[in-house]
């Protein structure tokens, strides 16, 4: 930590109260957000990368991970209550000779990367990566599972033999693998849009994509890699001037194996390109990433009742319904969610614009519930006024009937 010239308050760190892991933004991967199993494994990722082609990459791939200083990347708490949390991260792709990317000669102004996250109660975070429209470019990536090792500790320590698990909405799986002989899989699922770290923990990480997403590098890896240290140690920590370096020893932290490589659907929204996915830990079976992944990609319809809030559609940026009030009177909040097989329903996140800073309760199915682990809400202040944001916890693939309403003196 004292290679960074900082203050008091650095990094940013969101637990959660049903579960020891936690995600942590810390200065030593640049900010690169970690998510962290209750025994301290630690998953991050690659994000946003860039690089030339040919003649023209003269200077290796541009990323964070070559911030050393931290001088481009940094992080902020946007709203932080009893429902969810929203982090951002900002950061600039460079090079080891610290340049930026595509940066214009007459301007200054260079590619500059936006990452969002919406992190819910359930252990659950929406990853909404953006960049300029324009800016980014060609050949770039925008995932890479990492796991890291802390000094002292090898691959083995880390992960299981069967090191990963893959799939689709169907319910098609692949394990990859750590063997004697790796060969390349053959007849692989179509639309891979999940997968599954084996950590050697409780809780084990997982990436949902949508549909329309390309998974690569789905493969087996040599099993000598368990006796080994992280492949390599340029990155988190690491000062030298590089984008690879080998590890020798298990003597400082490192990262290892990077693989599947998946590729998102980029959505282009006014003059930004955008892409989500779902991150977080379980300690589920990976059977179950499926109906989550459904419950994201395909959310089933929600229907208000009566005319005081119209639905703004589902926003699959931060994974919730969002709605606008459209009276100043303390009408209940109505509404049902259409839930099925094909769409079900795995948690809801609901924001209500300009609700006003009331309390409110809930009825679910006909039942009160009341407000603790199964039920959350917060409010989130701005220069219009202020929305409430609700959460609760309830899986179904039958329609749920929600009713909110304002706390009487409120």
């Amino acid at each position: 930590d004292n290679l960074w010239r900082v203050s008091t308050d650095p990094d940013i760190i969101v637990r959660f109260d049903q579960f020891d892991f936690r995600v942590v933004f810390w200065r030593g991967s640049r900010y690169s957000p970690g998510w962290v199993s209750g025994n301290g494994l630690w998953m991050a990722d690659q994000s946003v990368e860039a690089w030339g082609r040919g003649a023209a990459d003269t200077e290796g791939c541009f990323e964070h991970m070559q911030d050393r200083l931290c001088r481009y990347s940094h992080v902020r708490v946007v709203e932080s209550n009893d429902a969810r949390v929203l982090v951002h991260w900002r950061y600039a792709p460079v090079s080891s000779y610290n340049h930026l990317w595509r940066e214009d000669p007459k301007t200054g102004r260079a590619c500059w990367v936006d990452e969002y996250y919406y992190i819910y109660p359930d252990g659950m975070g929406m990853r909404n990566v953006s960049w300029k429209t324009g800016t980014l470019g060609f050949p770039r990536q925008f995932q890479e599972s990492l796991p890291f090792t802390n000094p002292g500790q090898l691959q083995g320590d880390i992960v299981n033999k069967d090191y990963a698990t893959v799939g689709n909405f169907k319910g098609e799986t692949v394990v990859v693998s750590l063997v004697e002989k790796p060969k390349k899989k053959e007849g692989l699922p179509k639309d891979l849009t999940m997968q599954m770290y084996n950590f050697k923990s409780k809780d084990k990480p997982f990436i949902i994509f949508e549909p329309g997403n390309r998974m690569r590098n789905v493969r087996d890896r040599e099993l000598d890699r368990l006796k080994k240290p992280g492949s390599c140690n340029h990155w988190p920590v690491g000062q030298a001037r590089c984008d690879g370096r080998t590890s020798q020893a298990a003597d400082r932290p490192t990262h290892f194996l990077g693989f599947p490589i998946s590729y998102p659907p980029v959505h282009v929204e006014g003059d930004r390109s955008r892409v989500y996915s779902v991150y977080g830990m379980t300690n589920r079976p990976f059977k179950d990433l499926a109906a989550i992944g459904k419950s994201w990609a395909f959310a089933p319809k929600m229907k208000i009742k009566g005319n005081a809030y119209v639905s703004d559609g589902y926003d699959m940026r931060q994974k919730a319904y969002v709605v606008s009030r459209k009276t100043d009177k303390a009408w209940p909040f109505k509404c049902t969610i259409a839930a099925s097989e094909k769409s079900p329903v795995r948690n809801v996140a609901l924001v209500i614009k300009n609700y006003g800073r009331a309390d409110v309760t809930l009825t679910l199915d006909g039942k009160r519930v009341a407000r603790g682990k199964n039920f959350r809400f917060g409010h989130r202040h701005n220069l219009e006024g202020t929305d409430l944001i609700v959460w609760i916890a309830k899986e179904s693939t039958e329609p749920v009937k929600i009713t909110l309403m304002t706390v009487d003196g409120e």
